[in-house]
């Protein structure tokens, strides 16, 4: 029996950062970089490649590196996102999987709960509804992730899509994990 190292932050669970097989892990909305735990993550892109990730719809925009995002030391991959209806495609095996979503609010009109509300479908199945990042994180600035698991993968790939229900959605990271 081995355990996963988690690191216990202000009162919340962090995120496993270690001895988890990563199929994709990209960086939404901006470029390729390296985390504080020396994990690499993909740039984000529209129509890649058949053996990358791909994106249609969207925008991508990058806040300024003034902008402090807190509780993380890895505070590039929150200042990028891709924000509108959306929708990734990630080319894996057939087999079961988990998508990992990385959430800041960093658009400074949103200042309420309630102003960015949208879902998330997995594979075209519900698996976050009228998903608000504030309400989830509790403060502006601060990341957080939501692990949608058991997704089962057909024909070669797996598809997140965002649907807009008030303001736009954004995601600023999404990992493919085996299950």
């Amino acid at each position: 029996l081995w355990m996963v190292p988690v690191l216990v932050l202000a009162g919340c669970v962090a995120l496993p950062m270690a001895r988890e097989e990563a199929v994709w892990r990209i960086n939404c909305g901006g470029p390729a970089l390296t985390d504080a735990g020396g994990t690499a993550w993909i740039a984000d892109g529209a129509a890649a490649a058949d053996a990358a990730p791909s994106v249609t719809g969207g925008q991508a925009i990058e806040r300024p590196a003034s902008l402090e995002i807190a509780a993380t030391e890895t505070p590039e991959l929150y200042r990028t996102e891709r924000y509108g209806a959306m929708t990734y495609t990630f080319p894996v095996p057939d087999g079961v999987y988990a998508v990992r979503l990385h959430f800041a609010e960093t658009y400074e009109g949103i200042t309420a709960v309630g102003q960015r509300v949208f879902t998330v479908n997995v594979n075209g199945l519900p698996a976050l509804v009228d998903f608000d990042i504030l309400q989830q994180a509790g403060a502006f600035a601060k990341p957080f992730a939501r692990t949608v698991d058991g997704v089962v993968a057909t024909g070669g790939s797996l598809r997140v899509e965002f649907v807009p229900k008030t303001q736009n959605p954004a995601v600023n990271a999404i990992e493919i994990l085996r299950d």
